[in-house]
């Protein structure tokens, strides 16, 4: 599936889920595009473009979620990611279970993510936090990340964010924190959110140390009348900044 066709899909499923809202069978949905550009020093530098669709729905008394999304390092590496979670919400603090995949074309590829999430909702402040494994071919990585976000009044949002990977094996660590600012479009038929941050990650071979800037921004819609979309920065790969951060041609020659 190319990034024209997920969108032209994602299209279609707006069409038809604005005219009804009680036809829908999900709890939630909704269409992100994202566009990064990353800055690696020495004149080099490239950009990854990305759309994702979220779908939450309930699962025997539990808040399931599954995104699929379609992302381009440049003009090649075009690869599909699937992220399914779990979820169960105890009056605001919310307790859950992930796993990822990333699915890289022309690749014969072992790898996935799986963890546990944590989130906390107060007073208009958000707080999430996991932690998990990746299994990738010839090694393992350990994952975790934390994001902080609150209202600011007037329809803007504003958040904090840090994410980290690194190898048990080989000597490869990968971290990414930032900030991020939104804003809620609520004139229009469907409200829509605009989210742009900023991030440095940082670069630890065991050949390489090195800083990439970033600078990105993502536009969300939900897919039904009635609904809203997540607010906070949103990835590509949710739950891997290796993935994230590199784009998935780089990331699996890395591994």
């Amino acid at each position: 599936m190319t990034l024209k066709t997920l969108l032209l899909a994602a299209s279609a499923t707006l069409a038809i889920s604005a005219t009804s809202a009680a036809a829908s069978p999900f709890d939630s949905a909704s269409l992100t595009y994202g566009y990064d550009t990353m800055d690696y020093g020495d004149n080099y530098d490239t950009d990854m473009s990305w759309a994702r669709v979220d779908l939450g729905f309930d699962v025997l008394g539990l808040d399931a979620d599954f995104a699929m999304t379609q992302g381009a390092l440049g003009e090649d590496n075009q690869t599909t990611a699937l992220s399914f979670a779990l979820g169960k919400d105890f009056e605001g603090t919310t307790f859950g279970l992930f796993y990822d995949v990333p699915l890289l074309e022309g690749e014969d590829q072992d790898v996935r993510h799986y963890g546990a999430t944590v989130g906390f909702e107060f007073a208009g402040l958000g707080i999430d936090g996991y932690a998990g494994r990746g299994d990738f071919d010839v090694d393992q990585s350990r994952v975790f990340g934390a994001s902080v976000h609150g209202d600011l009044g007037a329809g803007l949002d504003a958040g904090a964010f840090y994410n980290y990977e690194g190898f048990d094996e080989e000597d490869i660590a990968v971290s990414e924190r930032g900030v991020s600012l939104g804003y809620t479009i609520s004139a229009l038929p469907l409200e829509m959110h605009v989210n742009a941050y900023v991030s440095e990650t940082s670069v630890d071979f065991d050949f390489l140390e090195q800083d990439v800037k970033r600078l990105g921004f993502t536009v969300s819609v939900p897919l039904q009348a009635g609904g809203a979309t997540e607010k906070g920065r949103l990835r590509p790969y949710e739950h891997s900044t290796l993935y994230s951060e590199f784009g998935y041609g780089e990331a699996s020659m890395m591994r």
